[in-house]
């Protein structure tokens, strides 16, 4: 009977282990089983951000490329401005150049003319004054001639007239 309980209570012993047993490895399964769908799920969520971090690389690798490309042509465009600025300020550098040259010879020229046209004026002055001395001498001489040939009647006529009284 002793042996009887014993083996009965070894029986229930061992069934009592099967079964925690049985429920370890469903609890084991179940675990694993969660930790496979967590595993799936993060491996999941990461694919997901990988993807959309390297569209994000790609997005941001275009717009770079765009603003470089932009960035090359307004340099292109402030390039060309600038070239086409400076050849017209090049022209209008050497148009002013050209005008004060134009309005230097221009001025030389008319300091030269009025120059030749005071000499020639001074010159005509000169002239004339010359002119008006001589003049002026051969009224003096005249004068002086005619005097002396009024004096010279005068005295003639008042000898004539002694002699005739």
């Amino acid at each position: 009977e002793a042996l009887g309980q014993s083996q009965s209570a070894y029986k229930e012993k061992k069934e009592a282990l099967k079964q925690s047993q049985r429920i370890c490895y469903e609890k084991d399964a179940a675990l694993k089983q969660a930790l496979q769908e967590q595993r799936k799920e993060i491996e999941n969520k990461f694919k997901r951000q990988t993807a959309n971090l390297k569209q994000s690389i790609e997005v941001e690798k275009q717009l770079r490329i765009k603003n470089k490309a932009k960035a090359k042509k307004r340099e292109s465009s402030l390039k060309e401005a600038l070239g086409q600025s400076q050849s017209a300020y090049k022209e209008k550098k050497e148009a002013l150049k050209q005008s004060q040259r134009i309005c230097y010879e221009k001025d030389a020229a008319l300091k030269q003319a009025l120059q030749e046209q005071r000499k020639e004026i001074e010159n005509k002055f000169k002239r004339q004054t010359a002119n008006l001395k001589q003049s002026i001498e051969v009224e003096k001489q005249l004068r002086i001639k005619n005097k002396a040939k009024a004096k010279k009647r005068e005295s003639s006529l008042k000898e004539a007239l002694g002699q005739s009284q």
